[in-house]
């Protein structure tokens, strides 16, 4: 009983921090604004494969209010080499199941992909202030 009690300990703590990080991303004027116009300087400063694995995600999914992909990016975190982002992610975000609708939602726990199960955690997009309108979903993955 005590590995298991320290096994989800684990777990738990690995979605808290994937979390917190994310509604970190998300509350941000940068992305905020990188929603809308999707400017080079915000991927080539953010977004770089080592800042990826350094934050231990794999996948960064930016979707805009109406529930298109405006950004994916996928990376080995071991090798830091990109890959492609998994077609059953994007599956699910495309329909819509992945999205967050209001400045309140919250989408967080745990996908069983072909590949692997992953933790998810899907937040507004918001400005720095906590404030809308919604951007729709800044969404991280660690597999």
């Amino acid at each position: 009983m005590n590995d298991v009690e320290r096994l989800q300990n684990v777990v738990y703590a690995e979605q808290r921090y994937l979390d917190k990080m994310v509604q970190d991303w998300s509350c941000w004027d940068d992305t905020y604004r990188f929603i809308d116009d999707r400017n080079q300087e915000y991927i080539n400063v953010n977004l770089q494969n080592q800042t990826l694995a350094g934050l231990k995600v794999n996948v960064m999914l930016f979707v805009n209010e109406t529930g298109s992909l405006v950004y994916s990016k996928s990376i080995d975190i071991n090798t830091e080499k990109e890959k492609p982002v998994p077609e059953e992610l994007i599956k699910l975000v495309e329909s819509g199941k992945l999205s967050t609708k209001t400045e309140h939602d919250v989408i967080r726990g745990y996908v069983l992909l072909d590949e692997n199960p992953i933790y998810i955690s899907c937040h507004p997009i918001l400005t720095t202030r906590y404030e809308g309108p919604v951007k729709h979903s800044n969404f991280r993955e660690v597999l």
